[in-house]
């Protein structure tokens, strides 16, 4: 029995619950949160075609739960728009200066960034590395490596 499924962007209807539901998860998950979407981040979300369907709706919540502790996600917290960035590099060329960013600067900035959401807790359930998805060894030696602690 042959099963079609329209993608997402012909099912506008589905976005916002989807992402609701998302959010209900990943706090459950996390045990942080609560999350809500903001009005101009669900106007984003239901007038972006959604390319990567399902998948890339998930991905831009997550992303934007580990920008946000908790409350509010805005527009600007939601990371759509990648697969078209990659289409049409010319379109979306990044500034010179974030251009060069190494490697190690972006992981650099990315703990800075955990240990800020976490008020520098490592350790257990909201601890940076549960957030992270590391043992807390691992990201302690990384912390180590930036001179982060």
């Amino acid at each position: 029995m042959p099963l079609s499924l329209p993608p997402l962007r012909e099912r506008q209807e589905d976005i916002v619950d989807i992402a609701r539901g998302r959010l209900r998860e990943l706090a459950r998950e996390s045990r942080r949160g609560p999350w809500q979407l903001e009005p101009c981040a669900l106007d984003y979300l239901l007038g972006y075609p959604w390319p990567g369907n399902v998948r890339e709706l998930l991905h831009a919540v997550e992303r934007a739960t580990i920008l946000v502790a908790s409350g509010s996600i805005r527009r600007d917290h939601l990371a759509v728009g990648v697969f078209e960035a990659a289409r049409h590099p010319e379109r979306h060329s990044p500034p010179v200066a974030d251009a060069v960013l190494t490697f190690a600067e972006a992981e650099r900035r990315h703990l800075e960034r955990a240990l800020h959401l976490t008020q520098g807790k490592i350790y257990g359930d909201h601890g940076a590395a549960a957030l992270l998805h590391l043992k807390p060894t691992t990201l302690q030696a990384k912390l180590k490596k930036h001179g982060l602690r």
